[in-house]
């Protein structure tokens, strides 16, 4: 499937809504703990309306089938909450189908760069006492252990849902501009 803009004109518009919905997101997440509702509904309905409107019925259902797949993939990925999963499910719903598979790519990329690195930082960098914690993370992961990252760590785990979605988002408009894909 060619890629083509809904409206090369304004193709920048749900673009921006996302950026600063993210950026809206990373304060209440850290100020709250949370990422709010009245940033991730509106932000899911002005996507979703925007591909209707200005991309057909077509564009509308593969916009909306990528936000209910990204939405449902990123919260098997991880630890992650309700907020991240709308926010995630918002902006696959501002982006073009073809950015959605970049945005998703960069997102579980940089979720797994974030986790090691904040593991590391527990460990004092210490690269075994890391790797054997996070071993045995996995393991109670997989073996249906609640709160594996806690027994495995300790209390230093902090959430970081919304700055780690907001680099994605990132990266993937870079990749995207760099590549061609938003002219």
């Amino acid at each position: 499937m060619p890629f083509t803009p809904l409206v090369s004109d304004y193709i920048y518009v749900p673009v921006s809504m996302a950026l600063i919905a993210a950026a809206v997101s990373i304060y209440t997440d850290i100020r709250w703990g949370l990422i709010k509702n009245f940033v991730t509904f509106p932000l899911i309905l002005f996507g979703l309306t925007w591909s209707l409107v200005l991309g057909g019925l077509e564009i509308f259902l593969i916009n909306l089938a990528l936000a209910v797949v990204i939405g449902f993939a990123s919260r098997l990925g991880g630890q992650l909450g309700a907020g991240d999963v709308k926010l995630i499910a918002g902006i696959a719903a501002c982006l073009q189908p073809m950015l959605n598979v970049l945005f998703l790519a960069f997102f579980f990329v940089t979720l797994l760069a974030g986790a090691i690195l904040i593991r590391l930082k527990i460990h004092r960098f210490k690269l075994m006492p890391a790797l054997c914690a996070m071993r045995n993370e996995v393991f109670m992961e997989l073996g249906g252990v609640r709160m594996a990252g806690y027994l495995s760590h300790g209390d230093g785990i902090k959430h970081l849902g919304a700055p780690i979605i907001f680099a994605a988002l990132v990266f993937t408009l870079i990749r995207a501009y760099t590549g061609g894909f938003l002219l």
